[in-house]
């Protein structure tokens, strides 16, 4: 994922090998913020960072899932104060 501050967009890219590049771009306004996604059961959770959009989308930021909370929350926190320093 990445700002390009200069046109006003987010843009979340995910590599797929052997298949071609996953791009998805929004404009600055249509994202609401940023959170972390929880599945699994009560001692085998994972968490993964996902943007929120205004029309009630959620899109992954990554690929995958991972199964500790720090670094998911604090990428969640910094896609959100970034999002709000433009606006």
């Amino acid at each position: 994922m990445r700002f390009e501050w200069w046109r006003r967009a987010v843009v979340v890219e995910r590599r797929r090998w052997p298949l071609p590049l996953w791009t998805r771009s929004f404009q600055v306004e249509e994202v609401s913020g940023a959170r972390v996604d929880l599945r699994g059961w009560t001692r085998r959770k994972t968490y993964r960072v996902v943007l929120t959009l205004r029309s009630g989308e959620t899109v992954p930021v990554l690929d995958g899932w991972s199964n500790g909370t720090r670094l998911p929350d604090a990428a969640a926190e910094a896609i959100s104060m970034a999002l709000l320093g433009q606006r």
